[in-house]
This record gives C-alpha cells, structure tokens and sequence, in this order.
C-alpha cells in the first residue's frame, strides 16, 4: 500500500514558513488581476524584510510575522482557496526561495541534462538530496532525507564519514515531485530534514511550556 497524499504532506510539519499577517490575523493578499496571492518565506529574515518594506510604503499600516510548519499552512490554505473561488478568483501560494539555493538547483539540474526551459517551467520550490540517499534517525525511525536547503544538504553530506563522502553527488528536484515519488513509494522510507527556523521555534516553544518551579518551603 503506497503512502497517502495527506500522510506525505505532514512530512512538511518539520518544514517551517513565515507569512505576513495584520493585526487581526489575517494574511495580507496580494491581488493580481484574477489571482490572490499569498507569499510564504522559507526564512525569517526574509519575511522581516519584506513586512519592513510593506510598513514603511503604507504609513499607519500594522502587521506581523506568522509561524507555521507547511503542511499547516497548506491545510489553511485550502479553506482560503474555496472562499477566494466563491468570488470568482484563484488562490496561489508560492514558496519564497533563496536567490542562493534557486541557482544552485538549476546548476545542477542543467548539469543532468534537464532543458532550461522545464527549469524554468517546473522549478518552483527545489529541495535538495544525496545520492546515494543520506539516511537519518527520525522520530518514525530511520529514513531517507531531502533537505530544504543546499547548506543543509552539504551540512548533511559532512557529516558522513570521510570514505563516504567523496562518493556522493548532490541532486535537487521540485518539492511537487519529491512529494510525487514519496506516494508513489509503497515503502515508508522518506523523511525531510527539519529546517532551522523549524528548529528555533520547536525549541523556544518547549521552552515556553516550562513551568518556573517555586521556592522550597523552609
């Protein structure tokens, strides 16, 4: 039995995402034509930036950044896709990529052979692997990992050992066929990497939950 879309969608939980929001909430859209669209930033920083932006163009403007792990998010975004089509229009969400990491996808996608034209195409949100594929201990146990990030992936790559390493060859696909091949896999085998961000936030969130104890009595 191969693994469900929505079971390869909460291998995203450990995906982290950072959309801006107003002060009730809700996020800010950015209307083109027929289409909604909502940015999603794989960074914090990036996410800083751009609200940044928006509040010193639009005085008076209040706003914020919003947390979420992207299959979360993609959950929120489908009750938003039905009221947006009720007004006759379409939702998109594109992933925020780093300039850094979208060159360093199509470098090696041109290196295989694959057209510049379905880079272009087909090429939205790259995610990173091995190959031979990098295994790591998860929570559900050891699995195979694709990496958000050309840093983590290399990060990854160092941490194998020395006779190992010159043997691996970094590849990179779009996120949408990562998740094709993870359901069409009948073997649960697949993991992606947390995210850094994802990490920070894990932890200060655990932090947060930690009751400070009271002064022993005398």
């Amino acid at each position: 039995m191969s693994i469900s879309p929505e079971d390869a969608q909460k291998k995203l939980e450990v995906v982290a995402v950072f959309v801006l929001v107003n002060e009730n909430g809700d996020f800010y859209e950015i209307s083109k034509g027929d289409m909604v669209v909502i940015p999603l930033y794989l960074q914090a920083s990036n996410a800083k930036s751009q609200l940044d932006q928006l509040l010193k163009s639009q005085k008076g403007l209040k706003g914020r950044i919003q947390a979420f792990s992207l299959n979360l998010f993609y959950k929120k975004a489908e009750e938003l896709r039905k009221a947006v089509e009720l007004k006759g229009k379409k939702l998109e969400t594109p992933i925020v990529i780093p300039e850094a990491d979208m060159t360093k996808a199509t470098e090696i996608l041109k290196a295989e052979g694959v057209p510049e034209d379905k880079i272009k195409s087909g090429l939205r949100a790259p995610i990173f692997f091995a190959e031979p594929m990098i295994t790591a201990k998860t929570p559900s146990g050891d699995r195979q990992v694709f990496f958000v990030g050309f840093n983590q992936l290399q990060q990854g790559i160092e941490a194998l050992p020395a006779d190992k390493r010159g043997s691996v060859k970094a590849r990179a696909a779009d996120l949408q066929v990562v998740l094709d091949l993870i359901t069409a896999t009948k073997e649960d085998k697949y993991a992606f990497m947390a995210t850094e961000d994802y990490i920070k936030l894990r932890e200060e969130y655990l932090k947060s939950q930690i009751k400070p104890q009271g002064k022993p009595k005398k």
